[in-house]
């Protein structure tokens, strides 16, 4: 499970912020305000860990696009990610900026630490992954006491062996992510190996985010297949994930959805035509008893939105977490409970990460689990919902809704904050 990222100088993202991920976290704020960019922070790691850096970065138009601030003031970009299993907990993070040559990309420094279970708190694991900004030969008697005082608290809690942390730095000179790559073991001395396997868990959870814009023009036209996973960000292998769903497992369940949420379509079926992929739906039966097949050319854009946003749920496998940007697009408000059942029951096999405008959609959503999202001197700012609003919702003097029709949901450190 993602815990919590954290960015700076990312996009809108300007002094670092940070975004503590539960099962379901819902972003919300005006337009602009950078809702988009701080869900773009998890796609950015997946593309890095299943592509690479440079090919990030040149999806996002070149370093200068994609870094915060004046052009003329270069600024270092940071990207830095939580995660917590069974197995343990850890974090990975890297500083990234030009080399000053064509603007390609130059890794300042990669670090990462992993505790296997039973972890030490937070805050121990933070101390560990800080120091790692020098090099190890720098760190004090002290410092080392520090991280070997931790492992043995956590083995005298139950624990019959010490839970010894696995760690790695890379500092200025590289052009690449070295995480990334540790399922190639050829890259690496044995001996380094032994050590850096352990993040392979770490890596394959980033593997599987997938965050999602889908746009009906993508999604109308007929699609090569393509047998990749997850389904791709903008749906362009979605009918090849559609025809993927096994019947018997969410077949069923994207039917019925589908009949609920999108007016009359009882069926669908994903047809082949000269090498091209075509999802059809049926809209029950005519006047003469025949079935009504309409290709998604010819399905209106919330339709197609609603139908592609379902087979990412339904896909296999799970994603580790599902991200979706305004789901509520093409959505009649009287389905939008509907719609979130579907998030809800998802939510049960990924994370789920939302950014929306729609009061309805809020009031479904506990209010602790919603983030607010403003730009203020022109950066983003991300902070929970103030503690006074959030009273107001629990005690249900007040919804969500009513709260942002009547002064909008304020952040934590407002001024009318407590």
């Amino acid at each position: 499970m993602i815990t919590k990222i954290c960015a700076r100088n990312f996009r809108s993202i300007g002094e670092r912020i940070e975004l503590e991920l539960g099962v379901m976290t819902v972003l919300v704020g005006p337009n602009a305000s950078g809702k988009s960019n701080v869900a773009d922070v998890l796609r950015f790691l997946a593309e890095c860990v299943n592509t690479s850096l440079a090919g990030a970065v040149a999806a996002r138009h070149g370093l200068r696009a994609l870094r915060h601030g004046d052009a003329r003031e270069p600024r270092d970009v940071t990207i830095e990610v939580h995660v917590q299993s069974e197995h343990g907990a850890g974090i990975w993070g890297f500083t990234f900026t030009s080399s000053g040559d064509g603007d390609p990309v130059l890794v300042k420094c990669e670090r990462a630490v992993w505790f296997p279970e039973p972890a030490p708190d937070l805050a121990t694991r933070s101390h560990l992954f800080g120091l790692l900004e020098r090099h190890e030969e720098t760190w004090t008697e002290e410092e080392r006491a520090t991280i070997v005082g931790s492992v043995r608290g956590t083995a005298a809690h139950g624990a019959t062996e010490p839970a010894v942390p696995s760690y790695f730095a890379a500092h200025p000179g590289r052009d690449v992510l070295v995480l990334p790559f540790i399922h190639r073991q050829e890259l690496f001395a044995s001996a380094e190996w032994k050590q850096l396997s352990t993040f392979v868990p770490f890596m394959e959870e980033l593997r599987q985010i997938a965050i999602y814009s889908l746009f009906p023009d993508v999604l109308r036209v007929p699609q090569h297949p393509d047998p990749s996973r997850p389904m791709s960000t903008r749906g362009s292998n979605w009918a090849s994930t559609l025809r993927a769903i096994e019947r018997s497992t969410w077949g069923t369940e994207l039917v019925a959805a589908l009949g609920r949420i999108a007016s009359d379509i009882d069926e669908y079926r994903v047809t082949q035509a000269g090498g091209f992929l075509i999802p059809e739906f049926r809209h029950g039966l005519d006047e003469q008893g025949r079935e009504r097949w309409h290709g998604a050319a010819q399905e209106s854009d919330g339709t197609l939105r609603v139908a592609a946003l379902l087979t990412a749920l339904f896909q296999e496998p799970a994603p580790a977490l599902l991200g979706f940007e305004e789901p509520e697009l093409g959505v009649h408000p009287g389905a939008i409970p509907l719609l979130f059942d579907f998030l809800k029951e998802a939510s049960t096999r990924s994370q789920i990460l939302l950014t929306t405008h729609s009061p309805d959609l809020l009031d479904l959503v506990p209010i602790d689990d919603i983030r607010v999202v403003e730009r203020r001197h022109g950066a983003t700012t991300l902070a929970r919902v103030e503690e006074r609003q959030r009273e107001l919702v629990r005690k249900r003097l007040m919804s969500t809704s009513d709260l942002l029709h009547a002064e909008g949901l304020r952040p934590e450190g407002s001024a009318s904050d407590g």
